[in-house]
């Protein structure tokens, strides 16, 4: 039988079950389901087909195609030379050797059988997470323990990992807690919890237990860098930077330790330091390319675009189909006042990710710059304020018609956007520069005072005083 496209295994399942479906299409049409997010109806699917494993139900499928689908494969061995067997040999090794290669053959079989099985269990064990169905993923975990020779730690780590996965948290760290001093899992169970607690707003837990594994293991250098990237995201840079060089001294030549410390000091401000760091990285592997891109964001925060622009053009060579840097690259092109390139760059962003309404909106901008080009930049616009839901999109868009000399259309976004997200960066300010220029100066002031960043107030402060006196 030849094999179902996509549209048709969809199609033959809507019509008629899955009753007359071969194992392959049974796991085409996971596919298909997982992809429409369909994750009850996938749970029927895998439960059936592991019902057929375990009766023993196969077809050509499992016999002659189940190498590909588990593991892509394996490879045929081949002689590179005849070994010359002594006539009154030959018999007994030919039969010899047909036994051992059915043997092998089977227990192959068997292996990738019972390896497709667990997958069909994990894939139930994160529809049923997904579905919200914890007493069919704790059934699903027994019957996994029951019925296979999986380590029970083992098999806790891979939930956990499926947890975190779906953002799950309290689910892994149930199971990462029960694994967290199995010898195999400890490190990178702590480690995951840590990042579950900060996914769950309590970052010092996370920090404070992996501080307390470092006094226990001291040495554990993936734990130090890890601590220090917690740190660092809780904006503790200095007691970060501790937590990197400590690791640097544990092995000077690791690059993640590098790349982390020239990120603290970008975030700090010195430039100069991390371009230190990152020139020693680059030492070390001049072919990761994310050193490069760390150190061109570098040169355009120190104002060299030129030598940004270089480094962008290098990472685009090797990753031309990745948007962000195409996104990188126009704005280190603008920057250095090669606009027309820098427009391009930002179309290619774009056509690379066209559901990406923040690159939609570096387009829109680009074109806004230039009056002659308005109305296509206005398009743009009015089409992010239909699509995206980005409040910050929105707030880029309020931006552009403010300077456009629109401060009615740039107030009514800016409301609009307060209504369902007060706590946007700025908006505040942004809410009284609208007032201002439309000379509603009680309004102005009262969003003023409503403003919690003091730096951004003494930023405005004159100027709104500037205009209400005038």
């Amino acid at each position: 039988m030849n094999d179902l496209n996509q549209n048709e295994i969809y199609k033959k399942y809507l019509d008629s079950g899955i009753n007359n479906f071969s194992t392959k299409e049974l796991l085409d049409l996971s596919d298909i389901l997982y992809g429409l997010g369909l994750y009850h109806e996938l749970i029927d699917v895998a439960e059936y087909t592991v019902s057929l494993i375990d009766m023993g139900i196969s077809n050509d499928f499992i016999e002659e195609d189940l190498n590909d689908w588990i593991n892509e494969g394996y490879d045929d061995e081949t002689d590179d030379f005849e070994e010359e067997i002594p006539e009154e040999n030959i018999d007994n090794e030919d039969i010899t050797g047909n036994d051992d290669e059915e043997l092998e053959e089977e227990e192959r079989k068997s292996d990738n059988i019972d390896a497709l099985r667990e997958y069909l269990l994990k894939i139930i064990i994160e529809c049923a997470l997904k579905e919200g169905n914890y007493d069919k993923v704790y059934a699903t975990i027994d019957k996994f323990l029951e019925t296979t020779d999986i380590r029970e730690a083992d098999l806790y780590n891979d939930v956990a990992l499926i947890g975190m996965g779906i953002g799950d948290h309290l689910f892994a760290i149930k199971y990462l807690r029960m694994i967290q001093n199995d010898q195999i899992h400890k490190v990178a169970a702590v480690n995951n919890l840590a990042i579950c607690y900060e996914a769950l707003g309590e970052a010092e837990k996370g920090i404070k237990l992996l501080q307390d594994h470092l006094d226990e293991d001291p040495y554990d250098n993936i734990t130090w860098i890890n601590l220090g990237n917690l740190l660092a995201r809780c904006d503790n840079l200095d007691e970060a930077l501790k937590a990197f060089d400590i690791s640097f001294a544990i092995d000077d030549t690791n690059m993640a330790c590098l790349k982390n410390i020239a990120r603290v000091y970008k975030v700090k401000g010195n430039l100069n330091k991390a371009i230190k760091y990152l020139d020693d990285a680059e030492k070390l592997d001049p072919n990761d390319y994310e050193v490069l891109i760390i150190k061109a964001e570098c040169y355009l925060l120190m104002n060299k675009p030129k030598k940004a622009v270089n480094l962008f053009k290098t990472v685009v060579e090797e990753f031309p189909e990745r948007a962000e840097i195409h996104h990188s690259l126009s704005v280190a092109y603008i920057l250095d006042g090669q606009v027309e390139k820098g427009y391009r760059a930002a179309l290619k962003s774009w056509e690379l990710d066209p559901d990406n309404h923040f690159f939609k909106s570096f387009v829109a901008k680009i074109l806004g710059e230039d009056k002659g080009l308005r109305a296509q930049a206005d398009k743009l616009y009015r089409e992010l304020l239909r699509d995206s839901k980005d409040p910050n999109i929105h707030m880029i868009t309020a931006q552009y018609y403010l300077n456009a000399n629109n401060p009615n259309k740039a107030l009514q976004i800016a409301l609009k956007v307060q209504e369902k997200d007060p706590n946007i960066h700025h908006l505040n300010i942004f809410i009284s520069r609208c007032y201002t220029v439309l000379g509603d100066y009680d309004a102005a002031q009262k969003a003023f005072d409503m403003e919690t960043d003091e730096r951004a107030k003494e930023e405005f402060y004159n100027t709104l005083n500037n205009a209400k006196s005038n």
